[in-house]
């Protein structure tokens, strides 16, 4: 096709311009976003566009912006040395809520993406405030959501008691959320012992392993701790804590072990065996080695775009230039401009869908809002100046301009280029801003979308876009891309067409708003109803919204349905009711509720009284909440591609929604998405799942997910969410258990039931390319993550483990078999030298031929080979399906089974070894439970737990006796002491022999000498046995003796164990 003559002149001027941009653009390197989301690039080895949002529920605090800045100031010295000089805060926007006074100081518009912010500050709801923690949707290596601070946690002095600083705590957030790193501690509150290959005795879970600490466990009482029974050698008895050192000194890494709480903790672990201080610990069952297939951080890293290849490589830069720059930002009001193609291949339908939709926008729109309209075909051209929304008139004015006919062909990079000309008329400086592109056909006019793009990012605008067709321009997608917009699909023929409806919604959403203002997508749906019937849709309006709600109605022939509204109470509203309105000539009907809906069903009913054609119509529901203390049930969804090439890449769709009300993860909720595809048919319906497992990746933390893997051919697939709670099953909750390595918090807040409620939302599009065949098996089993021992037996040399199902296809259908392997330890799974894969004659409860469905439980007992005391084994396992293709190696996990398991003493005399026992350190927590960063405490933790003293740490106290055989346990009794194992076989004393240091005979009377306090029992009741302290300058002979009084038993002996050398006190593991 001939380009117009006055198309081709100006195509020399544009190219000009757009190698200027690019070379005005050849300095800055664009960090990478693998959300799509992100604004964040790097200059200079500075992170720049950093978007801090300050929530509109924290009240207006000069001091809070202080220290917020304080927090980056100190966290971009602590990166840059954590990052071997690579990476440092350069630019940090804070973006303060419209709830605030207005300041000449602010800024209305910056690069920095508001809605999508990476550091997200929240009020507070109680005290103490919640631990910080990072949202996250994705696996290891892939950007996450955003980081969580409230207010009371930046402001409360207890902070740096608890902490080193708060930007250590922003650099192990920041790893989390930028790098995709986990937690290096355990995420078992119970047991956070393992036994190691590499020193060959029992570890606590940290990294480095010079990490020190000491083995405690909480007493009874939930708040006092006392040293574990047991020894390095022999381990220690069950629910041990490694409660790590306040001070360490031989250690330097890992920063994402105990979040910013040491000083000397300063860098990201590593493989290099030249950093020893800093030396990744490749055994510890923790999530970083479970999720990221035991990689360091630093191997994790340097995969990362912001390390990968050599960029950013280190620079000498002075403490100055450390520091970063701050604007604060206080946006106007929200600008729009809508762009509505109008070539003639839109005529018909999809042309007056896209009219009505917008009609019925405009109608509805809040107040404040200014939009403005481009129509394009040939060219591309304004239909209406930019109009600030507050009256009637104002919206009639911009349905006034709609267009009326088509014609032509379609200039899509015209299109682009005049709504940026449109959005910036007045102020250049429009960054920010939102475009929303509709579009049904490929640009076939000069300018291409290619070619105005360097106009389109230097504008720094967001743009949304909507495929109105099969045939629409594939470059959309790629734009809503790179411009941090939305792209979504919005096919008449789909099952989905109500996706337009929500894409205008969503593009003029506000999060710095008060909630009393907001105006929320609660449902919709699309209808089509034959001559002289009716149809009948329910909806729900539950107790968190209620105010300024709307029933919004659409529909593309001319004849005008007949609708009804049925309200909770069995009231009808007919179109008599004082909030109804109708335009006939845009097709579009509004019922705008008077005063607060009422709380629950609402039946929708519309019937078509055209006497000779079937109709189509859309509805929809919008509402604000009912409280504005109360808020609201949100749903926000996401899919991972915007574009998918299947010859490039296996990896499916995956599908994200998350439920929350407030900050508060909403679990146990139903949550179904509906995928439309491009050959015409229903749906797709998938559910989605917060379990920890496939997809997921953190259990109950609001966020389900799954994998979509039924695929009919190249095209649009577009995704719509609901989301319900029919019953009472739903919960809001905080996470509950945080660690910050050793010390357990308990939840600061208990969960609470969630009202009846239903939510519908638009997720977006995907456009698929080289698409698998559907009668093909392209995809393999999903991997197992949570493969966990949940016994072991000595005794039976027997080890029991368990996991949730995996699918044919990724996780979904059934796997075909499974293969489970055993090594002496992770090292030998993971290069495969000295492991054996199990047999099913070794296996007495399980079938390795007969998986279960996807997301059922597995478990499986196998025999194990024990010829040695302590008998370490390493497991994995790997899924297959019908045409052999395998899943990836599943998260390996340890288990020592011991012959001698340390106990604490029991209530009466006698004490009775455990012959079968969950392991400890057997790598129970996986990433099916919650994971431990990504939970909320009960505050600041204490430097020092409450200790009960008496024990002696490095003692394994397990009273034990051996058979002749010497590899069973038997029952024996106590004197009220406990009896200590040494290093060997042989028990170090006899059964009615008390643990003291010094005896001495004497006629009449005995003389101790003692060197470490004792735990003495009564013997003839089960009260817990005093602990004897002398007073000062007192020999601890007398209180001793005093205690020995009190019972009659002449059958006593007194062993001096120190001059047996059988320990030595005070010994820190």
């Amino acid at each position: 096709m001939r380009q117009p003559r006055e198309a081709m002149r100006a195509e020399g001027t544009w190219r000009a311009f757009v190698l200027l941009v690019l070379a005005c653009c050849a300095t800055t390197h664009q960090a990478s976003s693998l959300g799509g989301s992100s604004a964040i690039a790097i200059q200079h080895n500075g992170y720049t566009n950093v978007a801090v949002f300050i929530d509109p529920g924290v009240r207006p605090n000069d001091h809070l912006l202080n220290e917020i800045r304080e927090m980056f100031r100190d966290a971009s010295g602590e990166m840059y040395r954590a990052t071997d000089r690579r990476l440092y805060f350069r630019n940090v926007t804070i973006f303060v809520p419209q709830t605030w006074p207005a300041s000449p100081d602010y800024l209305t518009h910056v690069d920095a993406r508001p809605e999508d912010p990476d550091v997200i500050v929240g009020p507070s709801d109680g005290n103490p405030p919640p631990l910080p923690y990072t949202r996250r949707n994705r696996g290891c290596g892939q950007e996450g959501l955003s980081i969580i601070f409230r207010d009371t946690f930046l402001l409360d002095h207890n902070t740096t008691i608890a902490y080193a600083s708060l930007g250590k705590v922003l650099v192990y957030e920041w790893g989390q959320y930028r790098w995709g790193l986990f937690d290096e501690v355990s995420d078992d509150e119970e047991n956070q012992f393992y036994y190691s290959s590499s020193t060959q005795q029992f570890e606590g879970i940290r990294c480095s392993l010079n990490i020190t600490g000491t083995p405690m466990v909480v007493e009874s009482d939930g708040v006092s701790y006392r040293p574990c029974y047991g020894n390095v050698v022999d381990g220690y008895e069950d629910s041990c804590l490694f409660i790590p050192s306040e001070a360490q000194q031989n250690a330097t890494g890992s920063v994402m072990y105990g979040r910013g709480r040491f000083h000397n903790i300063v860098d990201f672990c590593d493989s290099d065996t030249g950093k020893l201080t800093s030396l990744h610990n490749r055994d510890a069952p923790n999530r970083q080695n479970y999720l990221c297939d035991r990689q360091s951080n630093w191997e994790v890293m340097r995969g990362h775009d912001d390390l990968k290849d050599g960029n950013n490589p280190p620079r000498e830069l002075s403490e100055d230039d450390l520091k970063p720059t701050f604007q604060i930002v206080q946006r106007g009001p929200t600008r729009l401009v809508v762009a509505l193609e109008t070539s003639r291949d839109m005529q018909g339908e999809t042309f007056q869908r896209m009219i009505s939709a917008t009609a019925a926008f405009i109608w509805t729109l809040p107040a404040g809002v200014s939009l403005g309209l481009v129509e394009y075909n040939d060219n591309a051209h304004a239909l209406s100046d930019m109009v600030s929304i507050y009256t009637d008139d104002d919206r009639r004015t911009l349905l006034d301009a709609l267009p009326k006919s088509t014609s032509g062909y379609a200039s899509v990079g015209g299109a682009l280029h005049k709504a940026v000309e449109l959005i910036q008329s007045g102020d250049s400086n429009r960054a920010g801003d939102r475009i929303l592109l509709l579009n049904g056909y490929q640009g076939t006019i000069f300018p291409s979308i290619d070619f105005v793009m360097g106009n389109i990012l230097q504008a720094r605008v967001i743009v949304d876009t909507v495929a109105m067709t099969q045939n629409a321009d594939p470059k959309l997608s790629e734009v809503s891309q790179l411009t941090g917009g939305k792209f979504y699909s919005a096919l008449s023929d789909s099952g989905a067409a109500t996706t337009l409806t929500d894409a205008l919604t969503k593009s003029v959403d506000r999060s710095d708003i008060n909630n009393s203002e907001k105006q929320l997508q609660i449902w919709s749906m699309s209808f089509t109803i034959p001559v002289g019937e009716s149809r009948t849709a329910l909806t729900y309006i539950d107790a968190t919204i209620g105010k300024n709600t709307k029933f919004t109605f659409s529909w593309a022939e001319r004849a005008i349905p007949n609708i009804t509204l049925s309200s909770p109470a069995g009231d009808v509203l007919t179109p008599s009711y004082l909030g109804f309105t109708v335009n006939a000539t845009f097709r579009l009907a509004v019922y705008s509720l008077i005063g607060i809906a009422a709380e629950g069903p609402w039946s929708i009913n519309i019937e078509n009284i055209d006497p000779s054609l079937l109709i189509t119509a859309e509805a929809s529901l919008t509402s604000s909440p009912r409280d504005a203390d109360v808020p609201p049930i949100s749903v926000t969804s996401s899919i991972s591609d915007f574009s998918k090439d299947f010859e490039k890449e296996e990896a499916p769709l995956t599908i994200y929604s998350e439920v929350r009300q407030g900050y508060g993860n909403v679990v146990n909720a139903t949550v179904t998405a509906l995928v439309s595809i491009p050959n015409p048919a229903n749906p797709v319906e998938i559910q989605l799942f917060d379990t920890g497992i496939g997809a997921d990746i953190t259990r109950n933390d609001g966020i389900y997910s799954a994998y979509f893997t039924k695929y009919s051919g190249d095209g649009f697939y577009g995704v719509e969410v609901r989301v319900e709670n029919n019953g009472h099953d739903a919960i809001v909750t905080d996470l509950p258990f945080s660690s910050d390595g050793g010390l357990r918090r308990q939840a600061r807040s208990v969960q609470s039931s969630v009202p009846i409620f239903k939510r519908v939302v638009s997720t977006g599009s995907c456009r698929v390319v080289k698409a698998p065949a559907p009668d093909t098996d392209p995809f393999p089993p999903g991997k197992v993550t949570d493969l966990r021992v949940v016994a072991s037996s000595y005794t039976d040399r027997t080890v029991r483990l368990a996991w949730t199902a995996t699918g044919d296809d990724f996780d979904s259908g059934r796997a075909d078999s499974y293969e489970l392997m055993r090594g002496v330890n992770a090292e030998s799974i993971l290069t495969g030298s000295g492991t054996e894969i199990i047999p099913q004659s070794d296996i007495l409860q399980g079938d390795l031929s007969d998986p279960h469905v996807s997301g059922s439980p597995e478990e499986f007992t196998v025999t194990v080979p024990v010829s040695t005391d302590i008998a370490p084994f390493a497991f994995a396992v790997v899924a297959r399906d019908d045409a052999n293709r395998t899943s990836p190696l599943s998260n390996i996990v340890l288990v020592a089974l011991r012959r001698y398991i340390p106990a604490a003493p029991g209530p009466t005399t006698t004490v009775v070894p455990r012959l079968t026992t969950t392991s400890v350190a057997t790598g129970i927590a996986s990433p099916a439970f919650t994971e431990s960063t990504d939970q909320v405490g009960t505050g600041t933790m204490p430097s020092n737990p409450s200790v009960t003293t008496g024990v002696d740490s490095s003692i394994s106290m397990t009273n034990t006796t051996h058979s002749e055989t010497g590899t069973t346990l038997s029952e024996s009794t106590s004197v009220g002491a406990s009896i200590p194992v040494n290093g060997t076989n042989e028990p170090i004393l006899t059964r009615n022999q008390i643990i003291i240091i010094c005896v001495c005979g004497g006629t009449g009377f005995l003389t101790f000498v003692i060197l470490l306090s004792v735990s003495v029992s009564k013997f003839n009741t089960g009260s817990r046995t005093p602990v004897v302290t002398p007073e000062s300058g007192q020999s601890i002979i007398e209180p001793l003796s005093k205690e020995m009084q009190k019972y009659d038993d002449s059958d006593v002996e007194i062993v001096d164990l120190g001059t047996q050398g059988k320990y030595t006190a005070d010994t820190e593991v």
